[in-house]
């Protein structure tokens, strides 16, 4: 057994053993750990390198088909964001034509163990990039591949140097190309300007510069000038190959003979453009040929480029070049188009050039023949002219104004004008210089003088002084222009006095004359037009026409048509067909107005155009007067001879009545009357009344002519209703030959009526012992001129044929002039009545006599077109109502029966008998709160107030008042116009209880802006 100290060296040795083996085993890990250190630090730089690389690093799969291992700058150079693009196929960030190669690279890489190559890759928005990829295979011992490092570059600004260089250096060649080019050209231009101003002579200086185009600028060269007449010159041209000189020329011909085709010469020469085409082909050939003989030429030359330019000077073209290349290669471009153009620019202006010194050679050699002419104009015009110099000498005089001055041209050459005209000089010479100093002229300046020539008789001349200088230079004298106006003053002279004795005649005479200008404002008026308008004269120039001469309608009161501008408008002479009222500035408003006649002319200038125009008018108001009052004498006369057909058959209609009235009264006196059999007897006494109403209508018609109213007519109806009733009772047999085919006329019913019975009193009158008086009617259609002075056109004939005394010769001129008559109790206004009627219709009326023989008078109406409007006869029934009537009339009897109707009808029923008292009436029931709903007003009171007056006042108290115009005149003009005159109804004398009936209720249920119908009665 071994002791302690054995023991304990024993573990001493056991443990310095283990100690040094843990010692080695410590220094052994250092050392791994120094080297696992280094290999750390190492990594770490790698990384930091992978990192921070400015060259994009992948590491990717073994097969390459992945994107595993990616730096920063690779995402970012992509645009993604770092960890995007792991686990991306690597195709996708190659642009698609990179694609197909990529493979082939990727192999090669394999088989090289590193290869490089570009491609173009893309970025995240789609944009491309160059880059260059350089791939590294990673293998083991075994030689198989762990993986592929692959590093890109982005190398875009590489790229962009190179290809700035690139371009740089076609830039350079391109340049330096053109400066030769440029400097071949230069001379080409120097050498043909050379020629162009070698000589004047353009068509030799045109061919040399078409010989130095070849070869340089073309295989050959062709010439046409437009000649000063328009004709075509073609130069003979220049040819490279001699061999195809001749088709050349051909093809030139095809162009000059087709100059209309939308191409070639033709267009140039048109257009003044420039035809170029670079390269020609079999294509072209054929859409150029005009035919096959010209594509034969065209492929024989075997064109492959051509150029036509206009030579254009001053605007204008003045002709063409033509330049055509046929060799293989040989195209040309704009540069050859520009050379082209610059070199027929100078050519044209040559060519202008020499046409221009040509010009000026021939205006040289005729201006000595120009001044011969003028010299001759100056000697012979009838004005007086003069050159004078600063010094105020006569340089040139001609013989007019030599004869003025009293002395021969050659006295007055060298002298000055105070030598000359010693007394007019001191008011001419500041003049004269005055021109000088201020360089204007001073135009028809009037100088008035005794010439030398006539030293007793006072001349006029106009005069006009005007600087002459030589160029723009200073003035180098004054010329002078005298007009020996002498004539013409005498004239004005005569012409004033000429015009104060018209302006005396025009304040003499008492029509009254006013002229107008084209725009009808007043230029004169005389004294009688101021008098009669009231308007002071120089107040009424330029004033317009309408303002000064108010003129209305004497019945209806509407303004009359505007003569003046009927005359402006239609250049024709123009006249109411009427009198009308002036209303003159000064007359009250209801005051008595003048009655005139107006017409209006128009006035011409010297070209025959309208100028102005003037109107004459005249009061006629007591002629009117006068002319009324001998026609009432004349309707009383014609009444007479009326009256006893008239009696008779009014004795006949009365007989009627009283008898009916008197078996009405015995039948009423028996015991027992028969209801039926006095029935009968008021009907038949009713039949009598409306014969006796329609020959009172008759006999008004005959005395008052009717209301101014033209409407369509037949005219046989109105003839044969007029000419029996003025037959009446006369020993006259009237034969009517009325055709029913007969037009439609438009005529004033009642004026037409007097026509006729106007004829057939004349006839009857003509015919003392009886006799047959024929009415015949027919249409006619008048060429122009055939009846003076009508219209061609359409018109309806009336002959009235007598047998009577006829007319003498001599007085047939004069039968329808006023007051004229061969009857010891006529008063002559018959006939001229029915000539004025029948011309305010458009018609015309003629006659033809032979004493003894009778007499023929032959109307003509213008036919119409319009239809008859026919009133159908209507059974009137009863309307009653409520209401108050106020009814005015003279009559008291007529007031009791209307009263009594009325009262019938169911109304309250006032009667008055006259204006005044209906005025005073009416004012009471509005104040008393008790109006009266109706007023029936008689339209005529003698010596009263009538309707007429009245209604004016009641429409002052009541606008809206419903009045009703009655009158025994049912052709009274307030019954056809009766609105215009405030009633809102009418009804005629005498009328039935049913026309009163239906007129009331009508007014009553109207508004107050409408009114009632015109009942029939």
């Amino acid at each position: 057994m071994k002791n302690s100290t054995e023991i304990y060296s024993m573990q001493s040795e056991e443990g310095e053993a283990e100690l040094v083996a843990l010692r080695t085993k410590v220094a052994y890990l250092e050392e791994i750990r120094i080297e696992q250190q280094k290999k750390l630090d190492e990594l770490s730089k790698w990384a930091h390198i992978f990192e921070h690389a400015g060259w994009g690093i992948v590491v990717g799969s073994a097969d390459a088909t992945t994107l595993e291992i990616m730096n920063p700058t690779f995402a970012h150079m992509h645009g993604y964001e770092v960890g995007e693009l792991e686990g991306t196929p690597i195709f996708e960030i190659f642009a698609p034509e990179s694609r197909p190669t990529l493979l082939g690279n990727i192999q090669q890489a394999h088989q090289r163990g590193q290869h490089s190559f570009e491609a173009m890759h893309l970025r995240k928005d789609g944009t491309k990039f160059p880059v260059l990829v350089d791939v590294t295979a990673v293998k083991n011992p075994n030689g198989e591949i762990l993986y592929r490092a692959v590093a890109v570059q982005d190398i875009s600004e590489r790229k962009q140097a190179e290809e700035e260089r690139l371009r740089l250096l076609a830039l350079e060649q391109e340049a330096r190309k053109a400066a030769e080019e440029s400097e071949r050209r230069l001379a080409f231009l120097a050498e043909a300007s050379k020629v162009l101003t070698a000589s004047l002579d353009y068509e030799s200086t045109l061919k040399a510069v078409a010989r130095l185009a070849i070869p340089e600028l073309a295989d050959w060269c062709a010439v046409v000038i437009i000649e000063e007449d328009g004709t075509l010159n073609q130069l003979e041209g220049i040819y490279l190959d001699q061999n195809k000189a001749g088709l050349a020329h051909q093809i030139q011909q095809y162009q000059l003979s087709n100059l209309e085709a939308p191409h070639g010469l033709g267009q140039v020469l048109r257009t003044g453009q420039a035809e170029f085409i670079t390269k020609m082909d079999e294509t072209l050939w054929q859409n150029s040929a005009r035919d096959t003989a010209h594509l034969q030429l065209l492929s024989g030359l075997d064109l492959k480029s051509f150029m036509i330019v206009p030579l254009q000077a001053r605007g204008k073209t003045l002709g063409a070049l033509t330049f055509a290349s046929s060799r293989p290669g040989r195209y040309y471009t704009q540069n050859d188009l520009a050379l082209a153009e610059e070199v027929a620019g100078r050519a044209a202006l040559a060519l202008d050039n020499a046409r221009l010194y040509r010009e000026a050679q021939v205006a040289i050699d005729s201006r000595d023949k120009t001044l011969d002419l003028l010299n001759t104009l100056l000697a012979a015009a009838p004005i007086g002219l003069a050159f004078l110099d600063r010094e105020l000498r006569y340089l040139r005089i001609n013989a007019t104004l030599a004869a003025i001055n009293g002395l021969p041209i050659q006295e007055h050459l060298g002298h000055t004008l105070r030598e000359i005209l010693p007394q007019m000089a001191l008011t001419v010479e500041p003049t004269l210089q005055s021109v000088m100093e201020q360089g204007e002229a001073i135009v028809d300046l009037e100088v008035s003088g005794y010439a030398p020539s006539r030293p007793d008789e006072l001349h006029h001349w106009l005069a006009t002084y005007y600087p002459v200088r030589e160029g723009a230079g200073p003035i180098q004298g004054v010329g002078i222009v005298v007009v020996d106006i002498t004539g013409r003053k005498l004239a004005e002279k005569q012409l004033l006095e000429e015009r104060e004795r018209l302006a005396v005649t025009l304040r003499s005479i008492e029509d009254g004359v006013i002229t107008t200008d084209t725009t009808g404002k007043i230029s004169l008026v005389n004294r009688a037009a101021g008098k009669l308008t009231g308007w002071d004269l120089a107040e009424a120039l330029g004033q317009p026409l309408t303002e000064v001469f108010v003129a209305v309608h004497p019945k209806t009161r509407e303004r009359c048509p505007d003569l003046v501008a009927q005359v402006l408008g239609g250049g024709q002479i123009a006249e109411w067909a009427q009198t009308s009222r002036l209303i003159a500035r000064n007359d009250p408003p209801n005051g008595p107005t003048r009655l005139i006649e107006a017409s209006a002319v128009p006035l011409y200038n010297p070209k025959s155009q309208i100028s102005g125009v003037v109107l004459t008018f005249h009061d006629v108001t007591e002629k009117q007067k006068l002319t009324d009052e001998l026609l009432k004498a004349s309707k009383l006369e014609s009444v007479g001879l009326l009256a006893g057909g008239i009696a008779h058959d009014f004795n006949n209609i009365l007989a009627m009545i009283l008898g009916n009235l008197s078996l009405l009264k015995l039948s009423l006196q028996q015991a027992v009357p028969t209801q039926d059999e006095n029935l009968g007897y008021i009907c038949e006494a009713e039949k009598a009344t409306d014969r006796a109403k329609e020959l009172t209508q008759q006999l008004l018609t005959f005395a008052k002519g009717g209301a101014p109213i033209k409407k369509a007519a037949r005219l046989p109806e109105l003839i044969q209703d007029s000419a029996q009733f003025v037959l009446l009772g006369t020993n006259v047999k009237c034969e009517l030959t009325l055709s029913p085919e007969v037009w439609l006329v438009e005529v004033d019913q009642g004026q037409f009526s007097q026509v006729i019975q106007n004829l057939v009193i004349n006839a009857t009158q003509a015919m003392p012992k009886g006799g047959k008086l024929r009415i015949l009617t027919e249409n006619v259609v008048l060429a122009e001129g055939e009846v003076p002075p009508l219209p061609a056109g359409k018109y309806v004939q009336l002959r009235v044929e007598d047998q009577g005394t006829g007319i003498r010769p001599e007085d047939l001129p004069r039968i329808f002039d006023p007051y004229f008559t061969t009857k010891e109790q006529g008063n002559g206004l018959g006939l001229s009545i029915c000539y004025s009627i029948i011309h305010k219709h458009g018609g015309h009326i003629t006659v033809d006599s032979q004493p003894e023989r009778g007499s023929t008078f032959q109307i003509y109406l213008p036919a119409s077109t319009k239809e008859v409007i026919r009133k159908e006869k209507k059974q009137l029934e009863l309307k009653t109502g409520q209401g108050r009537v106020l009814m005015m009339d003279d009559e008291p009897t007529i007031r009791k029966l209307v009263s009594t109707l009325l009262s019938k009808l169911g109304y309250e029923v006032e009667s008055v008998p006259d204006g005044r008292e209906t005025i005073r009436r009416y004012r009471e029931a509005l104040t008393s709160g008790q109006p009266f709903e109706v007023v029936i007003m008689d339209l005529t009171v003698p010596g009263g107030m009538g309707g007429e007056e009245a209604i004016g006042y009641l429409l002052q108290l009541d606008p809206n008042v419903k009045a009703i115009a009655s009158s025994g005149y049912s052709t009274d003009p307030v019954m056809a116009y009766y609105h215009k005159y405030g009633f809102k109804g009418v009804i005629p004398k005498p009328y039935s209880l049913e026309s009163l009936s239906k007129v009331v209720s009508e007014v009553l249920q109207a508004s107050p802006s409408q009114g009632a119908k015109t009942p029939s009665s």
